[in-house]
């Protein structure tokens, strides 16, 4: 339509200047005629006048009928009444009609291309969505297109109602003191009183100030239900309130901290409760000082974390989980041991542990060594391969899926993903599976554990399994070779027991040298090639000290084996 107005407008111009110069001449030549001539002209107009109105009645009517078949009969009510405004565009994408919804916002499109109108347009106009929303002057529309018509609805009501519903949808959170216990049960009542003032109070006051609902359900813990409109502010100030108590901890030369996690994303109050003990377990797995957030359907988020993990184990903790693991070993029919890829000394010695611990419980047991084992782990097996296949088992996973019963246990060790270990398989199809690890948890577990011995403040998988033997009623079932692969697997993670090592650390080292261990041969098994020697300096000649203590190693020259990569993280 848009075209044939540019017609006749051209058309008008041309008649209108022949006009003119038609009436020049009789002007000056016949000036008698001039009254009649101009007479003439006047009916012309008159008759071009009504022509024009004709056509352009005629086109509007015939646009009408065809947004009419689109739409349906009764189209201005119904549109009006849904608050929806249509416009149409032609072959070039020129805007040639608007409904009257759109006077009332003064908006003035025709002769316009379409997508001029707001940016997004064009991905409706082209294809690549089927329906868009957008905001015009404050005013929220759904857009969808039929043929060369865009139907514009408001949504600006609707749009408050979700927010409003979203804002005030449910979180369920726990607020837990790290070391409350620990660091309160030997003080005297004023000394405990004044840790509660300065570590406990300033959480309340908090929580007050925030508007959410606090109830304390143990000494160190509490309960927190707000809004998602609260949980959006506290999210955007970083949950300051982790450095507020880490400074009043600080102060009184306490090593409290705050674990927290919230539940979002269902109105199952129940789902809620045991998402959010998930989260604050994931939480203080990591390490405590920080959050965990989980939304249902989404992977866990973290916030925090600052703090070295701190010492949290304790003897009864331990001698509770030995019993547990021994229990699990007991009822089992076999004992399935699984590593991580690439088996290093801390995970080769703490398997070698745990077959030798199912096998003084009289179950046999086998270790899954088909996801390889590292270079300097795998020239100290073979050093000993006959002493070690005479005393264990070593299979492949498609071995030990075959000998898989209902009563099977399979036990993890040095890892808790089961993408990174070297029995994936294995794992989602067992029944009954313990996790032994001292890696900082990441995420939830694809599969469902029986038992979880997780503590990412312990310096290796040996110290923790060093520990386990000492309430499990064995004694001298590991030989000197084993014993001194477990010391090197403390070593290794210890960087020679120069990082991440507490007291516990050393007296788990001295139990291994009670049984035989030999430090001279965990040197030994340790002792690097001149090729290695000399690829560690070709890498760290290479190293880029940049600010904020980052190191930068552009290193392309060959592909760096996995041992050489967790020697730099330490060494960094």
């Amino acid at each position: 339509m848009i075209e044939r107005l540019e017609e006749l407008k051209l058309q008008l111009v041309y008649f209108l200047t022949g006009e003119f110069i038609v009436s020049l001449f009789v002007l000056f030549f016949f000036e008698q005629w001039l009254w009649l001539v101009l007479s003439i002209v006047g009916i012309a107009n008159f008759i071009i006048i009504v022509a024009l109105i004709v056509v352009l009645s005629r086109g509007m009517k015939e646009r009408l009928l065809q947004l009419t078949r689109v739409v349906g009969s009764n189209i201005k009510s119904a549109l009006d009444i849904g608050r929806v405004g249509f416009l149409s565009f032609d072959e070039q994408y020129i805007v040639d009609y608007t409904s009257e919804f759109f006077d009332e916002f003064n908006y003035d499109w025709i002769g316009q291309r379409v997508t001029s109108i707001h940016p997004q347009i064009g991905q409706i106009i082209s294809g690549e969505v089927k329906n868009l929303t957008i905001e015009l002057d404050e005013v929220t529309y759904d857009i969808h297109r039929v043929n060369n018509t865009l139907f514009f609805k408001d949504i600006s009501d609707l749009q408050k109602i979700q927010k409003a519903l979203n804002d005030n949808a449910v979180v369920i959170g726990y607020i837990h003191f790290d070391n409350y216990e620990e660091s309160t049960q030997y003080q005297e009542e004023h000394t405990i009183a004044n840790i509660d003032a300065s570590i406990r109070q300033p959480v309340i006051e908090w929580a007050k100030k925030k508007g959410m609902f606090l109830r304390r359900v143990k000494a160190d813990r509490f309960l927190v239900v707000l809004n998602e409109k609260i949980f959006k502010i506290i999210l955007e100030e970083r949950f300051e309130i982790l450095n507020q108590i880490r400074e009043g901890a600080t102060k009184l030369d306490l090593a409290i901290s705050l674990s927290m996690a919230f539940a979002k994303g269902t109105n199952d109050f129940n789902e809620l409760e045991e998402l959010a003990n998930q989260a604050l377990e994931l939480a203080q797995n990591r390490g405590g000082d920080q959050v965990a957030i989980k939304q249902v359907g989404k992977q866990t988020q973290y916030y925090g974390g600052t703090l070295v993990a701190n010492e949290r184990r304790n003897k009864v903790k331990v001698r509770v989980m030995a019993q547990s693991l021994k229990e699990l070993i007991v009822k089992s029919s076999n004992v399935i041991i699984v590593g991580h890829k690439e088996m290093d000394f801390d995970c080769m010695g703490s398997a070698l542990a745990m077959s030798r611990i199912c096998s003084a419980h009289h179950k046999p047991s086998s270790v899954v060594v088909s996801g390889g084992i590292e270079t300097m782990m795998k020239n100290a097996f073979d050093l000993h391969q006959e002493h070690l296949q005479s005393r264990h088992t070593f299979v492949s996973e498609t071995a030990a899926i075959a000998s898989l019963q209902d009563q099977t246990l399979v036990i993890m060790m040095d890892h808790h993903l089961a993408e990174h270990s070297n029995g994936e398989q294995l794992l989602h199809k067992a029944k009954h599976i313990c996790v032994i690890d001292h890696h900082r948890r990441g995420k939830d577990f694809t599969f469902d554990p029986t038992l979880v011995y997780i503590e990412s403040w312990s310096s290796s998988v040996v110290e923790l399994i060093s520990e386990l033997m000492q309430y499990m009623g064995v004694r001298n079932f590991l030989s000197p070779i084993e014993t001194t692969i477990m010391l090197t697997g403390m070593m290794v993670d210890t960087n020679r027991f120069r990082l991440k090592t507490s007291s516990r650390t050393y007296e788990a080292a001295a139990y291994l040298r009670s049984l035989g261990a030999e430090p001279g041969d965990a040197d030994a098994f340790l002792k690097e090639s001149y090729d290695e020697f000399e690829l560690k300096t070709k890498v760290l000649h290479q190293a880029q000290y940049l600010d904020y203590g980052v190191v930068l190693v552009p290193y392309d020259d060959e592909i760096l084996p996995r041992p050489l990569m967790s020697w730099w993280q330490i060494v960094c």
